[in-house]
């Protein structure tokens, strides 16, 4: 049986156990600092609370990168195109109402160049959406916006003057043209969107659908605080403490000021931060450490 060193977190004592010891097993515990806190003092295994950091670390580092590659799948073609749904749904040409599909379905059309799509509104800029992309980017970008329209047109205006405004004003609103609106029929002023949209991704002048980043408000951390949990700002402004700090696979470790103890002891030590924070509020008292 291969025994491992097990130690003390308040003397550094050290014993030989073994890896999974059981729970009625008199090595899992310091004995004499038991004796002096009144309550059992379990020792820790440094080598095995290294390997579950490192598990740990690796399991996020693994949920990471699972995370980038699905943000990346979402700036690929046709799923780009949910973001600029989500970037054109506030435009001035809908005249202070926002256009939120409750569903927008989004399907990869087959060899085709162009894209069809379908509304079903169900007024105030709610309904569903369904889209099937073909090849050509700029058909599929100003399909988008027709349909959009559509939402923000209402149930009943079908591909009449309301619904052919508020096509217009948020293609010149998106591309900066200003379409034809005496064009003779709703293909024409598709065609003319779709060339409008391509030209100015010819430009690069389209911009990106990713929404911007807002900026991120640090706020100080407290001087008595020396690790990287913010929960331990409030444990770290009580008087009674004098400093927090983490050591890794050693716990966390809060100091306190002369005069308290927690448990007959000059420092509350575990290895979750929620055990250090309920074992400060049940254990610190005043007097001398023992």
């Amino acid at each position: 049986m291969t025994l491992r060193r097990w130690k003390c977190p308040v003397c550094g004592d050290v014993a030989l156990a073994p890896q999974r010891p059981r729970k009625r097993d008199v090595r899992r515990y310091c004995l004499s600092c038991s004796a002096k806190t009144g309550r059992l003092v379990d020792r820790f295994c440094p080598v095995l609370t290294a390997a579950r950091d490192k598990r740990r670390e690796k399991s996020w580092q693994k949920a990471q990168t699972a995370a980038e590659r699905e943000a990346k799948k979402s700036l690929e073609y046709p799923a780009v195109l949910r973001l600029w749904a989500v970037k054109w749904r506030a435009l001035n040409a809908w005249e202070n109402l926002q256009v939120r599909p409750t569903a927008l379905i989004i399907r990869r059309g087959s060899k085709k160049k162009n894209t069809s799509g379908h509304a079903y509104p169900s007024g105030h800029g709610r309904g569903r959406i369904i889209i099937t992309a073909g090849s050509d980017g700029a058909d599929a970008l100003a399909t988008l916006l027709h349909e959009m329209a559509h939402l923000r047109a209402g149930p009943n205006a079908a591909h009449g003057p309301r619904w052919r405004g508020f096509f217009l004003e948020a293609a010149r609103e998106v591309t900066g043209q200003t379409i034809d609106g005496t064009l003779a029929n709703r293909f024409d002023v598709h065609d003319a969107v779709t060339e409008a949209m391509r030209e100015l991704a010819e430009r690069n002048k389209l911009g990106s659908p990713e929404p911007e980043p807002k900026p991120k408000t640090e706020t100080p951390r407290h001087e008595k605080n020396r690790t990287g949990y913010r929960s331990l700002d409030a444990i770290a402004a009580d008087p009674r403490v004098e400093s927090i700090w983490d050591e890794g696979s050693d716990g966390i470790w809060i100091q306190l000021v002369d005069g308290y103890n927690c448990w007959g002891a000059s420092v509350v030590h575990e290895w979750k931060v929620r055990d250090l924070i309920k074992e400060f509020h049940r254990g610190v008292e005043k007097g001398d450490p023992s």
